[in-house]
C-alpha cells in the first residue's frame, strides 16, 4: 500500500522548498545512494536513506498527531463528468 502525503506535510515541504531549494538537497542523499551487494555499502545506503524528503514526511511528520485533512477531489472543478464515467464502467 502506498503511502500519501497529508496536507500540513505538503504544506511544509512547499514552506521550507521557498526557503531552500529542496531538490538539490534530495538529489545530494540521492547520488549518495548506490546499489551494492557489499555490506558496508547496505548500511550507508540505509543512512542516507534516512534524509530523502518522502522518508522524512511520510515516515516522521506525518506519524505526529495533527487533525489533518487528506486532500479530496473538488469535482466541481473537473470539466468531465466523473459520475456519468463511474456509472457507465460499472455497466461494462
Amino acid at each position: 500500500m502506498e503511502q500519501v502525503i497529508i496536507k500540513n506535510s505538503s504544506k511544509n515541504y512547499f514552506f521550507l522548498n521557498n526557503l531552500y531549494p529542496l531538490k538539490k538537497f534530495d538529489a545530494i542523499f540521492r547520488s549518495k545512494i548506490v546499489r551494492s551487494s557489499n555490506l558496508f555499502a547496505k548500511i550507508k545506503n540505509k543512512f542516507f536513506s534516512l534524509f530523502l524528503l518522502r522518508e522524512i514526511f511520510q515516515n516522521y511528520v506525518d506519524k505526529i498527531l495533527f487533525v489533518y485533512k487528506k486532500y479530496k477531489v473538488n469535482r466541481k472543478n473537473i470539466p468531465i463528468d466523473l459520475n456519468d464515467l463511474t456509472e457507465k464502467y460499472k455497466k461494462l
